[in-house]
């Protein structure tokens, strides 16, 4: 016998739950995986190059050619460790020691930020995007025009609201479209250059690599995802 909340009228709990969409397996998105650190040294006994960060989504295999952009370089994993031992394979969310074959002129090319992805399937490298943001409890407003810093994970660029398509209202009412400045607190839908192409990925599609935060003058000023490349 089913009993319910005389104030509730929604579904329960378990149909609830029969009406989500499955997740998509981020196993088998293509490789993103985001270079931390980068130092001369050893992984399972051999040297060389070695890389530190965390595989966002896809499966490392040992002995295979990827790419690490936005330098467009092209590389072989040597060896692989995950907690200090060896494996062959590396899945989505650990993170991991990789070894790479790689030229040394190359080493310096290679910084915190840079991502390791699948060369038939490379990350996004884009210098505009389409984002939305929340204004956070700021004492000026932003403006058109304005260059603020843009972060995301590791990476750091310089860049510059071209365009503020609407402003709207928690309710998702909007509130003045095409203005000219973005108040505290509020939602707005924007177009950013950037000063250099930056690796990056659609919210929607993963989103660790589509979430942003704009900094300016050393405090956090708005926080937001990515929307669209133009």
């Amino acid at each position: 016998m089913e009993e319910h909340a005389h104030w509730y009228e929604g579904k329960c709990l378990l149909d609830q739950i029969d009406s989500l969409e499955n997740p998509i397996n981020s196993e088998d998105a293509p490789v993103r995986f985001h270079i931390n650190d980068m130092i001369s040294g050893s992984v399972n006994g051999m040297q060389g190059i070695t890389i530190y960060g965390k595989l966002i989504t896809g499966i490392l295999a040992e002995k295979t050619e990827y790419l690490i952009l936005p330098n467009n370089i092209k590389i072989k994993l040597k060896t692989m460790s995950v907690n200090k031992e060896k494996t062959d394979f590396v899945v989505a969310g650990q993170h991991a020691d990789l070894l790479l074959n790689l030229d040394k002129n190359s080493n310096e090319e290679i910084n915190q930020g840079s991502i390791l992805c699948s060369c038939q399937y490379p990350i996004p490298l884009v210098d505009k995007i389409k984002v939305e943001i929340k204004t956070l409890d700021i004492k000026i407003p932003i403006n058109l025009g304005q260059k603020m810093f843009l972060h995301l994970l590791g990476e750091k660029v310089i860049c510059k609201i071209k365009k503020i398509e609407k402003i709207f209202n928690e309710d998702n009412s909007t509130a003045k479209k095409n203005t000219i400045f973005i108040p505290k607190n509020f939602y707005a839908e924007c177009v950013l250059d950037l000063e250099n192409k930056i690796c990056c990925e659609l919210y929607n599609n993963i989103k660790e690599l589509g979430r942003i935060t704009l900094r300016n003058e050393g405090e956090t000023i708005a926080v937001g995802f990515i929307t669209q490349f133009v």
